[in-house]
């Protein structure tokens, strides 16, 4: 399975889950998916794109700073 198969597979099982779909539900919904240990930038929404630049480098290695 592919990276973007793998990711989009997450968000509709997210988006599936009564308890948080509500929350990612939406073109205007930001949410960012990281990896466990929260140094990577795994997925942005489209809403989250301009955060996902501005604390991740082009790989989605969070800046610590």
């Amino acid at each position: 399975m592919g990276r973007d198969v793998l990711f989009e597979t997450t968000i509709e099982a997210l988006r599936a889950d009564p308890a948080f779909g509500q929350r990612i539900a939406g073109p205007d919904r930001a949410f960012l998916l990281l990896d466990p240990g929260a140094e990577r930038v795994l997925h942005a929404s489209p809403a989250a794109a301009s955060l996902r630049e501005t604390i991740a480098d082009a790989e989605g290695r969070i800046d610590p700073a």
